[in-house]
């Protein structure tokens, strides 16, 4: 992971200023949420009735901070960074991803199979209560309700985990880049200058070397 603090320095390139500035922007904003996480998992430790539970209980509390703290390496994220997780991870994996509007950052996890379930109890109850009361037809948003209170309460941590894995490493990967074209632009620039060459003629040697190694 790119350790980017709010004092942190980085090359005035474009990418990375973004990035950077992403950061210095909402890392305030993570920083509180970090420490209050830490400020109850502490007091859960000390508490003489919380101290002796196992690890698997409030292990959501340890992932929760995690999830602040990557969030805080990434700043915010856009639509294109969100249509990359949605391909590469809701097409094989039981939920459906989409970015919150709520924070910066935020990515929510929608269960497929249950919404499913939920949807088909809702169309069962209301399809055969009797249409002399369509007053009981309103207990059809139970099952929905149901659903949405499970799926906020209890988010796949491990899953939205990987997907603010991948933006880091997209996000490292365009930044490799764009730091090799850059240099590769200086070498070209300085072979088109010692030689007196066009940047076709620069071109055209290095592809005709290519095609000499290749056979």
């Amino acid at each position: 992971m790119v350790e980017l603090q709010k004092t942190s320095y980085i090359k005035q390139a474009s990418f990375e200023n973004k990035w950077d500035a992403l950061v210095r922007k909402w890392h305030d904003y993570f920083q509180y949420f970090i420490d209050d996480q830490s400020v109850c998992l502490r007091k859960s430790r000390k508490n003489p009735f919380t101290r002796t539970r196992d690890y698997l209980i409030s292990r959501n509390g340890l992932k929760k901070q995690e999830m602040y703290e990557i969030r805080q390496q990434i700043g915010n994220i856009s639509k294109q960074e969100m249509k990359d997780v949605k391909k590469c991870y809701s097409p094989f994996c039981a939920y459906w991803f989409f970015k919150g509007s709520n924070e910066p950052a935020k990515i929510v996890a929608i269960r497929k199979n249950m919404l499913f379930v939920a949807m088909f109890t809702a169309f069962a109850y209301v399809r055969y209560i009797p249409s002399r009361a369509p007053v009981f037809k309103v207990g059809a948003i139970i099952p929905m309700a149901l659903y949405t209170l499970y799926n906020f309460s209890r988010p796949p941590y491990e899953d939205l985990l990987n997907c603010y894995r991948m933006i880091i490493e997209k996000r490292k990967a365009t930044a490799r880049l764009n730091e090799e074209k850059s240099v590769l632009n200086k070498d070209i620039a300085f072979v088109m200058k010692a030689n007196k060459k066009s940047l076709y003629e620069v071109e055209n040697e290095m592809w005709n070397k290519v095609l000499t190694i290749s056979k």
